[in-house]
């Protein structure tokens, strides 16, 4: 399984294929899970990000070492949680800005559910990552440890900034991005690229 990992990992970097694509090749249950993990990623990297990266002929450098760390970051989270960034967060990158990035939450409201007990008001709080084009001067490393980082303020919900922050890198550590977020938290431009970014 190791191997086929590793296989998969290398030879479709950029583009997975499909399961009909495989279907002679007599995988197992493990490796046709690990194949559908693989084009969950893939849907969320070019269905959730804006501009997507097929549709800008000429895409700024900085979109190409996003969507690579973000298939990074992707690739090792649990499933339930890839699974919950699929329904409910988008990620956008912007060309100005003088933060690295911003997590935006918003409450969408949802047509009523009947029920038993009568009709319940559904409310689904839906997060918009903007990553702006400063965060293109950290290392691959950093970026990684960034948007784990800011991923994980989708999950968690303090009363305060210093709590928040705290419950983030926590939940980083816990899904296994430790050594990234210390790069992070070491990058020597820390100040800069984090002033005002609530990060």
């Amino acid at each position: 399984m190791e191997a086929f990992k590793k296989s998969m990992k290398n030879a479709f970097r950029d583009e997975m294929p499909t399961e009909e694509q495989l279907i002679d090749e007599d995988l197992t249950e493990e490796e046709l899970m690990f194949l559908r993990r693989y084009e969950d990623v893939d849907r969320i990297v070019t269905d959730k990000v804006w501009p997507p990266p097929g549709l800008v002929l000429d895409p700024h450098p900085f979109a190409v070492s996003f969507s690579a760390a973000l298939r990074e970051v992707l690739t090792r989270l649990p499933t339930q949680t890839l699974f919950k960034i699929g329904l409910q967060v988008n990620f956008i990158i912007s060309a100005r800005g003088i933060i690295t990035a911003l997590n935006v939450p918003v409450i969408n409201k949802i047509l009523p559910v009947n029920t038993d007990c009568g009709n319940k008001e559904n409310h689904l709080i839906r997060h918009t990552i903007v990553f702006f084009e400063l965060a293109d001067q950290m290392d691959p490393v950093s970026l990684i440890g960034l948007i784990a980082h800011e991923i994980a303020h989708s999950f968690v919900e303090k009363p305060d900034h210093t709590a928040n922050e705290k419950a983030a890198d926590e939940l980083v550590r816990k899904w296994g991005f430790g050594t990234e977020l210390d790069k992070l938290r070491a990058c020597p431009e820390l100040d800069v690229f984090l002033f005002g970014a609530g990060i």
